[in-house]
């Protein structure tokens, strides 16, 4: 592999999937997997995308009153299908 950042610096290739974050959407939280970390945010447009617990701001604790609470969120695409992330209170 070649050098491109002078002697002894070699970069790793180019990932060959693209991570692309879109403007913000809105929906509700469908399910809460507690026990998981995770859960599910049915979009307005009826689309189900997937959160980890990690994403949420601190005003929604992970926790049954999350679930059926209108959010905030951008979408994230990863290499496993869409993420939903920077998760906050439509409110």
């Amino acid at each position: 592999m070649e050098s491109v950042c002078g002697a002894g610096n070699v970069q790793p290739p180019v990932p060959q999937f693209y991570f692309g974050v879109c403007t913000m959407h809105v929906g509700n939280v469908s399910t809460v997997k507690l026990d998981r970390g995770f859960g599910f945010i049915l979009s307005v447009g009826g689309r189900s995308i997937f959160f980890h617990y990690r994403e949420l701001s601190p005003h929604l604790p992970f926790d049954q009153r999350l679930l059926h609470r209108t959010v905030q969120f951008e979408i994230e695409d990863t290499p496993k299908g869409p993420k939903a992330v920077k998760i906050h209170p439509a409110d």
